[in-house]
């Protein structure tokens, strides 16, 4: 997720924009209705049409300061500047192209993530995303009944005491116990907590 790190360094109006829409549970239950394993997955309509059209407020372009390489998160957009809204997508693979394009990476995908996300359904581009936002999850399941889905999208925010402790240790050591406490722990900042296909839990 966008850690203070990625806000650092890639700014700060796409990561701000993804909290919200997180803490708005914007990404409960929605679909993953573009899958190509080999460029991107992505996310972001909601199932209920009313929400998703109160929720696409527009956001201006963050300067692209870090590539899209695999596992990377960016917007999707239209071709004109600050059209970002609420459409998400993970670089499957590096992307280079999209760097060009005005595509900003705001977050990456840590600990196993990425394998989870190579087992969602590969609808390719079939669903509409016009469709999708007109209306909701109906569209999707009626015709997509396969899709892959995020079932709860939640914030998870390290203790400030551990985060003190950590900050007195060296590098190396930070770097191995931040392994350790986001496979084990589950303390990424945003974390998609169940991610399953129509059939049930993948």
């Amino acid at each position: 997720g966008p850690s203070e790190s990625w806000c650092t360094k890639t700014g700060l109006l796409g990561a701000n924009r993804f909290r919200e829409l997180v803490e708005a549970k914007f990404f409960d239950d929605t679909r993953f209705y573009r899958v190509t394993i080999t460029w991107l997955v992505q996310f972001g309509i909601n199932g209920d049409p009313d929400v998703t059209r109160n929720m696409t407020v527009k956001i201006q372009d963050d300067p692209p300061k870090v590539s899209n390489q695999i596992g990377y998160l960016s917007y999707a957009k239209g071709p004109f500047p600050d059209t970002r809204t609420t459409q998400v997508f993970v670089n499957m693979n590096h992307n280079v192209a999209l760097d060009k394009q005005g595509f900003a990476p705001f977050a990456e995908v840590e600990g196993d993530g990425l394998e989870v996300l190579k087992q969602v359904y590969v609808c390719g581009d079939k669903p509409r995303q016009r469709n999708g936002q007109a209306e909701g999850n109906k569209y999707f399941d009626e015709n997509f009944p396969e899709l892959s889905r995020i079932v709860t999208a939640r914030i998870e925010e390290i203790p400030e005491s551990w985060v003190l402790v950590l900050l007195h240790m060296g590098q190396e050591v930070l770097r191995e116990l931040q392994e350790v406490l986001y496979r084990l722990l589950g303390l990424a900042p945003y974390a998609i907590d169940t991610v399953g296909d129509s059939q049930g839990e993948l």
